[in-house]
């Protein structure tokens, strides 16, 4: 039972069904070195978190998303985000579902990445 009211928590879960709801194959990491986790109450919730160097993290956006580059604005947490909707040309997915990807510079050369993917 999720210590949050709603089950926001979120449990650990496989990597590969996490990219794979995501619409992602590849990680710049080996996907033991990510952190994943499901959750949510009335919408389900998937994550990835990692960290890479930036360099890795760059290429790995660009090969899986090609046409949507990260922004600084409107970013809550974060040095630079990208949010992505189904319905968005060049989505890598179809059908319900919403991307969340933030990135916050390590200021070591590495950047830690969290993905969340929200099924609507």
């Amino acid at each position: 039972v999720s210590d949050e009211p709603l089950g926001a928590d979120g449990e650990p879960t496989d990597c590969a069904g996490v990219l794979d709801t995501a619409g992602l194959t590849t990680l710049p990491v080996e996907q033991s070195e990510a952190e994943c986790t499901e959750g949510g109450f009335q919408d389900a919730f998937e994550t990835v978190d990692f960290t890479a160097p930036q360099a890795d993290v760059d290429a790995w956006l660009a090969d899986e998303l090609p046409g949507f580059e990260p922004v600084t604005e409107s970013c809550t947490d974060a040095d630079a985000c990208l949010e992505i909707s189904w319905d968005e040309p060049n989505a890598p997915q179809d059908e319900g579902w919403h991307l969340d990807i933030e990135l916050t510079e390590q200021g070591d050369g590495t950047t830690a990445v969290s993905v969340m993917v929200f099924t609507v």
